[in-house]
């Protein structure tokens, strides 16, 4: 499932991105004016999410509501935002297996099975890119890569999602997302990243 996701969000990126022009595109909760209007600020935009637990290998973390992610994104084209982020922590908790075998945890939690990093604050931190490729409705894509503190290694992260404006500066946004580490040479007994689902706010600067 992973793969097909990654496949698909690849594909949507691979489109062509540079053409500029001056439509307006209101469904972009990242673009709400004329392309060139309204000077740069309008361009300009900051999101909060929160974000289910990490799905991996089952939904037994679903309900483990933690931070999401915080970021600052700015419009190059009509299609394209830039920007980054901060977000919370891909690892459920911090135990891991030594080169014994042996787990490596907190008193409160020696078998590593309790979900303590929910809430876990700048854990993460990324660059990011967010596509929207149908004008006619608030969809996009999303993705990040940067780093993981806790996790020691760096991260990708990819997403689809939904922005919906209720005002005329703020949107409420959806998003389905997979992040996961990339090189770690840690043995974390519960396997960081996976699938999960973010809600939060967008605000149009």
């Amino acid at each position: 499932m992973r793969y097909f996701l990654l496949l698909c969000l690849v594909g949507l990126f691979a489109q062509p991105l540079l053409a500029q022009n001056t439509l307006q595109r209101p469904k972009n909760p990242d673009f709400p004016g004329r392309y060139g209007g309204g000077g740069p600020l309008s361009k300009l935009s900051a999101t909060a999410t929160v974000g289910s637990g990490w799905i991996n290998g089952g939904a037994s973390k679903l309900g483990d509501i933690g931070f999401g992610e915080v970021s600052v994104s700015y419009a190059i084209i009509r299609s394209m935002d830039i920007g980054v982020s901060m977000g919370g922590s891909l690892l459920c908790n911090p135990a891991f297996v030594d080169q014994a075998g042996a787990i490596i945890s907190t008193p409160e939690d020696l078998l590593g099975v309790k979900c303590t990093k929910s809430w876990a604050m700048a854990q993460t931190f990324s660059v990011l890119a967010r596509y929207f490729p149908l004008p006619a409705y608030p969809a996009f894509s999303q993705l990040n890569g940067g780093y993981s503190l806790d996790g020691e290694a760096p991260f990708v992260g990819i997403g689809i999602g939904y922005g919906q404006r209720i005002i005329s500066s703020l949107s409420v946004m959806a998003m389905v997302k997979y992040a996961t580490l990339l090189g770690s040479d840690i043995d974390f007994v519960q396997t960081p990243g996976g699938l999960r689902l973010e809600l939060g706010l967008a605000w149009n600067l």
